[in-house]
């Protein structure tokens, strides 16, 4: 059995068949960059105006040093449009999901209590205490411990 390549032998951490003490390393994520996942909307949209108004107030400074800010104040002012307009898209959205599950809920339990008191309605009929009125309000409580058994038959006319 050929010996795995070890990490001290000069190749890259992504060579084919690297083996590292039994374990192929992990595989880095292409992206690299620092999220910005621990500052808030808020935080990034300050941020972003903040350095817009360095670059705009040290402009003519710059330029003697040779870096040119008006492209990239143009460019980041577009990226942080996109940015307000994508994030008032969320909001949008999260509000539209708010109004949709509480729509959806309040259908639901509707549909539920509907179902479940004409189930006590036609138990009620057979007796709640008779095999058929049992069998009828097992229906309710199958449904959180799930369909282990076969479905109780229908009742008979």
């Amino acid at each position: 059995m050929p010996q795995p390549l070890r990490w001290d032998s000069g190749l890259r951490w992504d060579t084919p068949g690297l083996v590292w003490d039994g374990f192929v390393p992990d595989v880095p994520a292409p992206d690299r960059k620092k999220k910005t996942m621990s500052l808030t909307t808020t935080e990034v949209f300050g941020f972003a105006d903040a350095v817009n108004a360095a670059m705009t107030a040290n402009s003519a400074e710059l330029l003697t040093k040779g870096v040119t800010v008006g492209p990239w104040v143009t460019e980041g002012t577009t990226l942080k449009n996109d940015a307000v307009t994508k994030n008032d898209d969320q909001e949008a959205t999260k509000a539209l999901l708010k109004t949709k599950t509480a729509a959806t809920n309040t259908a639901l339990q509707t549909a539920y209590d509907f179902y479940s008191s004409k189930l006590d309605t036609i138990a009620n009929a057979y007796g709640k205490t008779s095999e058929k009125g049992k069998q009828l309000l097992r229906l309710r409580s199958d449904i959180r411990r799930g369909g282990g058994s076969p479905p109780p038959p229908p009742p008979s006319p």
